[in-house]
């Protein structure tokens, strides 16, 4: 996926999250965490693709959210926050298209992608089907990203609502 479509991603993802957050942040603040959230994109200069296109990251990305959460420091543990989201759906946006992601490296080297196929409706009922006939479909990998994206961020927003007074997250 090219760098416009992630910077773009992550700039709506970002927003709709810190508007059911409740924060104040406006949207050059947003822009900057998602222009920050392209530099995993490095790996691609590098030549290691996995080297920060894995789950690892995201996982170290949770631990430093945590550890903002148990020091207080609110405003560090809420950019984390969104930069997370960001990542994850530059993760997702990656899986929609072309050859996928190593999200187990360097434990594997499988590349992992979102399944190319749609349901279709035609004139004579419903089907599956895969490559350029995706076009006119009901569902395809884009949509499922779509879904998957947005369905992050909602979850995020109720969860963060409803732990914020108990834990403190």
């Amino acid at each position: 996926m090219d760098s416009l479509f992630h910077f773009v991603f992550a700039v709506i993802g970002g927003y709709v999250l810190v508007k059911g957050m409740g924060l104040n942040y406006g949207l050059l603040r947003v822009s900057i965490l998602a222009f920050f959230s392209l530099f995993i994109d490095l790996s691609h200069v590098i030549g290691i693709l996995g080297l920060f296109h894995n789950v690892f990251v995201l996982a170290f990305l949770i631990l430093l959210y945590l550890w903002f959460s148990w020091n207080n420091s609110e405003n560090s543990k809420n950019y984390l926050l969104i930069f997370l989201v960001m990542v994850a759906g530059h993760f997702i946006a990656d899986m929609i298209f072309g050859i996928g992601i190593p999200l187990l490296f360097p434990f594997s080297n499988s590349y992992y992608l979102i399944p190319q196929y749609g349901i279709c409706l035609r004139k004579y009922g419903i089907y599956i089907a895969q490559g350029s006939d995706l076009v006119e479909c009901l569902v395809t990998p884009f949509g499922i990203a779509l879904t998957l994206y947005f369905g992050i961020i909602a979850l995020v927003v109720v969860l963060r609502r409803h732990l914020h007074n108990y834990l403190n997250l």
